[in-house]
């Protein structure tokens, strides 16, 4: 798997930073396994790991990341389309504990 990434943060003082994928990142899989416009977000809550986004985090477990340079002349653009958004948040109606090593998939639609 491949990826590529450059965030532009623009500070409310007018000033900017960009930070952009190179060797010092690091990866992990991730608790969000599929994520689509329009199947939605499929999440393993078993793969969360506590204080990922928090300063200090124990890296040992994660993989370093490797630059690839086929492409030298890369342009990043934005995606095209509106935003996506999130509309409306379902609260759980209800959360059904299991025995360990067993799974539980339950689906409630609104639609």
């Amino acid at each position: 798997m491949k990826g590529l990434c450059q965030i532009e943060i623009e500070y409310t003082n007018g000033s900017e930073s960009i930070i952009v994928t190179d060797e010092t990142w690091k990866a992990h899989i991730s608790p969000v396994v599929e994520n689509t416009i329009y199947h939605g977000e499929t999440y393993d809550a078993r793969l969360e790991i506590d204080g990922w986004s928090e300063p200090g985090l124990d890296q040992a477990g994660w993989s370093d990341i490797r630059v690839f340079n086929e492409q030298e002349n890369l342009i990043l653009s934005a995606q095209s389309g509106p935003p996506i958004r999130i509309m409306q948040e379902i609260e759980p109606v209800s959360i059904t504990e299991v025995e360990t090593g067993n799974s539980c998939l339950i689906w409630v639609s609104t639609w």
